[in-house]
């Protein structure tokens, strides 16, 4: 009688870490540029509070 080999058990963590670190990735660099963002509506409105203020 022929001897089935074993199941194999793969795992799959990979994929997900993988999508972790992407949704990461994104997300952070998103927040970087909404800060970004943010800054430069703060500095053009010190500008024009400063050119008015003459």
């Amino acid at each position: 009688m022929p001897v089935m080999p074993a199941a194999q058990h793969h795992s799959h963590i990979g994929p997900i870490v993988a999508t972790v670190i992407i949704t990461l990735a994104i997300t952070f660099g998103g927040l970087y540029f909404w800060g970004a963002h943010l800054n430069q509506q703060a500095q053009n409105q010190a500008a024009d509070s400063t050119t008015y203020a003459q």
